[in-house]
């Protein structure tokens, strides 16, 4: 980090912390730095996790390609703690925005769109972070909103009341999912875990840990007995949702898996990815 001079901090989490930072050596230019610290021992684990960083941190230049996500200047691990090192976008947060837009706080609406016909505004979006999915019930009572404050939100849908928050994850939710029979809801995270709550009382039932990057997808079969995973780390999984047992893995994609969804019947999966192309499975 000689190059780079902390400013202050813009925030923290289990993992690490974030900071505003100048680079001296290009006209104290603006970026932003990602700190993290592994809670882990030994030297065999550091290598590994190194090495896992390192293979993320390559995603994120191809991502950074993308307009709207930010460039990856540098990487590297110093005095055991890895570092991200990003373009920084001066940019106001969603609230200041919508304070800016609006005439009060309490006009600040979330609104979701149905085909000729829209719901009533959700009260608390006071939020900076965005969200990044979400997903209705079947019998279309309730909506879970999963956001990048790593938080998942459960709402009311006929009138716009929030029911639950629910933490636990530790980084940006990518994907949610309800089962048919809205008692179970699934969460998916940058933080590579599954998490299946109690949608009823947001109980947290199960974490599924075996995905090695991001899980970015999410979908149950109709009958609620099978959870399908799409991960970064290219691979499909399939589990039970009842008691969280990885059934198989899929492999066959060679870069990031995007989506995946299921067919009516429950037997055809279909999984989109990076690598451009969709690929049709039989569910086992």
């Amino acid at each position: 980090m000689r190059h780079y001079r902390p400013i202050r901090v813009l925030g923290s989490g289990g993992f690490g912390k974030t900071y505003l930072a100048e680079d001296v050596e290009k006209f104290n230019e603006l970026c932003v730095i990602k700190q993290f610290a592994p809670q882990i021992q030994g030297t065999g684990a550091l290598q590994k996790a190194t090495e896992l960083f390192e293979q993320e941190a390559r995603r994120l230049q191809h991502l950074g390609e993308h307009p709207q996500i930010p460039t990856l200047f540098a990487y590297f691990e110093q005095d055991h703690r890895l570092y991200l090192v990003q373009q920084f976008i001066d940019r106001e947060n969603l609230l200041d925005e919508l304070q800016h837009q609006l005439r009060s706080p309490s006009e600040m609406p979330a609104t979701v769109a149905y085909p000729q016909q829209t719901s009533p505004s959700l009260p608390d979006v006071r939020h900076s972070k965005s969200v990044m999915t979400v997903a209705i019930s079947s019998d279309g009572q309730t909506l879970a909103s999963g956001r990048a404050d790593s938080t998942i939100k459960i709402w009311n849908l006929q009138t716009g009341e929030l029911k639950n928050t629910l933490t636990g994850h530790q980084d940006v939710i990518f994907a949610v999912a309800i089962s048919p029979d809205g008692k179970a809801l699934a969460s998916g995270s940058y933080d590579r875990t599954i998490k299946i709550w109690d949608l009823q009382t947001g109980a947290l039932k199960n974490t599924l840990t075996e995905h090695r990057y991001a899980v970015s997808s999410l979908a149950i079969s109709p009958d609620g007995q099978t959870l399908v995973s799409g991960s970064w780390d290219n691979t499909i999984k399939i589990w039970n949702l009842q008691t969280g047992a990885l059934k198989t893995t899929l492999t066959g994609h060679s870069d990031l898996v995007y989506t995946v969804a299921i067919s009516p019947d429950g037997q055809t999966l279909v999984s989109g990815t990076k690598d451009k192309t969709i690929k049709i499975w039989r569910v086992p």
